[in-house]
């Protein structure tokens, strides 16, 4: 009983380890993904949406409070991803996730952000306000990219 409480507690900060492969998505296609991910985890939500944005609150007991924002472009393309925590320990077991992507090859550019070049061009950040802990994606045009060594 302890295990599948364990499993489900983390669910939506293993989704965050992936969050950032929906980027330059079509805001159908990530709708798609995440009600049939939520329906498959038997996951309750709500969801707001806007002409730039889609708003995931996980409302049910099963895990820590979590919220995704996906912000869209002109095109309705994803270019910015943000999962908002409310403990500096769960964002961080995201950030470990995704750093353990080998695939991506996050490099760290500054104290609390990480970039991944071609073909993501991607940005990780962490922020901490008062009562939020934030994971953002963002997509980054190449006239954006500063590399420094």
């Amino acid at each position: 009983m302890k295990v599948f409480l364990l499993v489900f507690f983390f669910l939506p900060v293993c989704y965050a380890a992936f969050s950032q492969q929906n980027i330059l998505d079509k805001r159908s296609k990530i709708k798609k993904h995440m009600e049939k991910f939520y329906l498959e985890n038997k996951r309750t939500y709500s969801l707001t949406e806007t002409s730039k944005t889609l708003t995931y609150t996980l409302t049910d007991s099963l895990s820590l409070p979590a919220t995704y924002v996906y912000y869209f472009n002109d095109q309705n393309r994803c270019e910015k991803e943000e999962t908002i925590y409310s403990c500096d320990s769960c964002m961080q077991i995201g950030i470990t996730q995704s750093l353990s992507n080998k695939f991506i090859n996050w490099k760290k550019v500054g104290p609390d952000s990480y970039y991944a070049g071609f073909p993501y061009n991607s940005l990780m950040e962490q922020i901490k306000t008062d009562d939020k802990f934030i994971l953002r994606y963002t997509w980054m045009k190449r006239k954006d990219i500063i590399v420094t060594d």
